[in-house]
């Protein structure tokens, strides 16, 4: 279970082994759409001149969802109460509109280099 923050927005995600793609089966499933959302990344970064050589601004609510989404992941998996809600998603909450949205898609690839030879 994964998560990061970037100015205005938090992402999550989790990876399950054995039952979910990695993190290189999701760069695979990208494919092209993968390589032209990380040049509109840099295009951002250069337009907004984010640098990532000062400590980012890290608003204490944004912190608390994304921690909360990924800590209800962890009691999910261990549980067993419900399935898990972020495997092979990419989930986005946004502080301009408060909204969470799945942003991106992955899908577990057979001809993984990682994963592909790890038995269901």
């Amino acid at each position: 279970i994964n998560g990061g923050l970037h100015i205005r927005r938090t992402t999550f995600y989790s990876v399950v082994p054995a039952q979910t793609g990695c993190v290189e089966c999701w760069k695979q499933s990208l494919g092209q759409q993968g390589n032209q959302l990380a040049s509109l990344i840099v295009e951002r970064n250069k337009k907004y001149d984010v640098t990532y050589q000062v400590p980012a601004p890290a608003i204490v609510a944004m912190v608390a969802v994304g921690a909360g989404y990924m800590v209800a992941e962890v009691l999910k998996l261990i549980t067993g109460l419900q399935p898990p809600a972020l495997t092979n998603k990419l989930k986005e909450f946004s502080f301009d509109n408060m909204s969470v949205e799945t942003c991106e898609i992955g899908e577990k690839q057979t001809d993984c280099p990682v994963c592909g030879s790890i038995n269901n």
